[in-house]
């Protein structure tokens, strides 16, 4: 029986030259982002019905996020709220959209997609309801807009809502305390 090799496939290939470098990383990054997102957008294009359609726009909405394309995953996320309402991923959809609201400045519409992720029950499982996996983060990144929006009344409230589960949001409220 012949040893097996610990050689990575990508060092025989194109790409072997590079990849042991800083540049060579962020040259493979890219291209596994512009190769997931081709994947996903082949998948839909396919197969739009597909009981997996939701799931494969969340991650090419990610993809997108990732990629500092947060117009093009902004839209994606948009029309997956309308087109899967029911879908157990449309916590993560308007949590990502909320979080690219903020990104694109428009705090606003930001605060109203993750109240949403904060206060409405989804799908869990089969017919169950319940509150957001993403709960904690959506009112901890709540907390942070109104934090960079210079409202630290309205920041502080946030992040003492969650301060005993996410270390950061304590270390921001005991920072507007502490002033």
């Amino acid at each position: 029986m012949a040893a097996s090799s610990s050689v990575s496939p990508a060092r025989s290939g194109p790409l072997a030259a590079i990849q042991d470098t800083a540049e060579g990383a962020a040259t493979l990054r890219v291209a596994l982002r512009r190769s997931a997102r081709d994947l996903c957008r082949e998948f839909l294009w396919r197969h739009p019905g597909d009981a997996d359609a939701d799931e494969v726009v969340f991650a090419l909405a990610s993809v997108a996020l990732d990629a500092e394309q947060v117009q093009e995953a902004k839209a994606l996320l948009d029309r997956a709220i309308k087109a899967h309402a029911e879908s157990k991923w449309l916590d993560d959809f308007l949590y990502l959209s909320g979080y690219a609201s903020f990104l694109e400045g428009d705090d606003k519409a930001a605060l109203a997609l993750l109240a949403r992720v904060e206060n409405e029950e989804f799908p869990i499982e089969g017919e169950k309801r319940g509150p957001s996996a993403n709960r904690d983060a959506a009112i901890f990144l709540e907390g942070q807009i109104h934090h960079a929006a210079g409202r630290p009344a309205e920041a502080v409230a946030k992040y003492a809502a969650v301060e005993d589960r996410i270390i950061e949001a304590k270390q921001a409220a005991d920072y507007f305390r502490e002033m």
